[in-house]
């Protein structure tokens, strides 16, 4: 590409500085004045527990919405993450996620419950699947993911307990 060549989309020189510019101070405006900080899972409760399977459930309150009044998507993501990783922690063993997948579905409102349920699909030495499913009271489903738990060695509570040192 030469120099007097614009790319569309780009705009170049004083102007595209200046674009730029209008674009970074609608951007800091949109941040500081709507965006919201998420806090998660305040009241989150464990609602059954099996070795194949759990159940948690948590509210959807003020502080959980996305810009448009319903439950933001990384709220709902933590819920499925949070879940996963606590029937992992059920079994005895600490993790971490190495990867997942969600789909979403419906968007969850203020007061909402949102159970998150577990089943397990694939338990290995070194690897966990789990698929979550999200719904509300009225057993709509709000999302669905698959999260793949890499297995970190067993919980730290239970090592001091099985080695006093």
């Amino acid at each position: 590409m030469n120099e007097t060549e614009i790319r569309p989309g780009r705009p170049e020189g004083e102007v595209g500085r200046a674009a730029n510019e209008a674009q970074l101070s609608r951007l800091a405006h949109h941040v500081r004045d709507r965006v919201r900080p998420i806090t998660c899972l305040e009241d989150l409760e464990v609602v059954s527990c099996s070795p194949e399977s759990i159940a948690i459930r948590a509210r959807v309150r003020k502080s959980s919405l996305n810009l448009r009044g319903f439950a933001h998507g990384g709220w709902l993501f933590t819920l499925c993450d949070t879940a996963s990783a606590a029937l992992v922690f059920s079994r005895g063993l600490d993790c971490v996620t190495q990867q997942a997948s969600i789909n979403y579905l419906h968007g969850g409102r203020v007061g909402d419950v949102v159970y998150a349920s577990v089943r397990n699909l694939h338990w290995g030495r070194s690897t966990i699947v789990n698929e979550v499913t999200l719904t509300n009271r009225d057993g709509a489903t709000l999302a669905m993911a698959t999260l793949t738990m890499f297995v970190m060695g067993p919980l730290e509570s239970d090592r001091t307990a099985a080695d006093p040192a």
